[in-house]
């Protein structure tokens, strides 16, 4: 227990120390999650979501939520469904907060997976609910966007409403500038330089959404 949640300290205390001593943009703070995310090297093609990074405006406070409901164990125990995490879902918390719960739904629990093979509607209300929120709040995870938009897609009632999103992320990202600080900067940065570069391919992808 104390090792996982150091190991989100140290993630978080890395980044917000990247954003300080490299003058990156003020809205530029990530998490980066990886120390966090259980994984073997062998991630399925179509499941890039799944493993890639968590990237989170820091500027607000997610470490109490983290640390009071145990998301660290919790995110990676496959005995704890998306339904559990969804429960601690409230639309008052905090930025990073809902953030960090979406990635858990979407990402870590693989609820677009679910969505994808087993279909219902209440899964896709919540699907619909939650990419508004990381559009509304500039959610710079391009991965994890362009493949909730992707599930969306799939039903041709949210084809309007994907290429909405898909257009208001374009435009948010011409002022994001995590993933071109970051990438320019490669040095001591592994393991997490080529997530951030698999991540940033996406944003192209997203803009054939439009």
């Amino acid at each position: 227990m104390k090792k996982v949640i150091l190991g989100v300290i140290l993630a978080y205390s890395i980044s917000t120390s990247c954003s300080k001593d490299e003058n990156f943009s003020d809205k530029s703070a990530t998490l980066n999650s990886s120390i966090l995310n259980n994984t073997n090297g062998k991630t399925a093609i179509g499941k890039e979501y799944t493993q890639q990074l968590l990237y989170l405006d820091a500027h607000t406070d997610f470490m109490t939520l983290n640390v009071e409901n145990d998301l660290s164990h919790k995110m990676n125990d496959p005995k704890i469904d998306w339904k559990t995490i969804n429960a601690l879902y409230n639309p008052d918390l905090n930025t990073a907060s809902k953030q960090y719960l979406i990635y858990i739904l979407l990402a870590k629990k693989d609820l677009l997976g679910i969505q994808n093979t087993t279909p219902t509607q209440e899964q896709a209300n919540l699907i619909i609910n939650y990419a508004k929120e990381l559009v509304k709040t500039k959610y710079f995870g391009y991965c994890l966007l362009y493949n909730t938009l992707e599930t969306l897609n799939r039903d041709a009632k949210n084809a309007q409403l994907v290429k909405d999103l898909s257009k208001q992320i374009v435009v948010d990202s011409g002022t994001e500038k995590f993933h071109a600080d970051f990438i320019s900067r490669p040095e001591g940065r592994d393991p997490y330089i080529n997530k951030v570069k698999e991540d940033y391919t996406y944003l192209d992808k997203i803009k054939h959404l439009q």
